[in-house]
């Protein structure tokens, strides 16, 4: 009896182009960032070398965290996105404090918990194109720490702009009933 299924064969490229979809099978694939580039080191490459231009990449990243820990805390489906979200947040000079790649965890939202007494302005995640789990969600919410979500960034882009201009104004609000004027 003949297999009626039909067998997919393996098409081998030489070249892929971004746009393409491709699936990877190897070991140790669970480690890899999504959106990093996929460097193929060869039996006669040099090894230190291609490490050193895998770490210029992930040091451009970590450039753009604030020295002292204050700042929002961002997670990003890709590596793409995240650099895009980092490079907006440096134009409005908003210090980030932490960013990762994947899901909205508990452990993200550590930062986020500190920053509510440091700099409650900063006490914020900003989610693109990532699931937020539950208990995440729950530990935000007990806390006060704001998390903006969105699946278009220039949608979180407003969200998080309308956010700090409404927090300067409240500031401003609370402010001006301390102060105190000269006559």
């Amino acid at each position: 009896m003949k297999e009626l299924r039909v067998r997919s064969e393996f098409v081998h490229h030489k070249e892929i182009k971004a746009a393409m979809a491709v699936k990877l099978v190897g070991i140790g694939f669970e480690n890899v960032i999504p959106g990093t580039p996929l460097l193929v080191v060869k039996p006669h490459d040099d090894r230190d070398e291609i490490g050193e231009l895998v770490m210029r990449d992930a040091s451009s990243i970590s450039n753009n965290f604030s020295a002292d820990g204050v700042g929002v805390t961002v997670q990003s489906s890709t590596l793409g996105a995240l650099e895009a979200l980092l490079s907006f947040l440096k134009d409005m000079k908003v210090p980030v404090g932490d960013a990762g790649i994947g899901p909205v965890r508990k452990k993200d939202l550590n930062l986020s918990i500190l920053m509510k007494r440091r700099d409650p302005r900063y006490a914020i995640v900003l989610a693109f194109d990532v699931p937020i789990a539950d208990d995440a969600r729950e530990i935000a919410e007990s806390n006060e720490v704001k998390i903006f979500e969105a699946q278009i960034i220039y949608k979180l882009f407003d969200m998080f702009t309308q956010y700090l201009k409404d927090y300067e104004k409240l500031e401003k609000e609370r402010l001006s009933k301390v102060a105190v004027f000269p006559a």
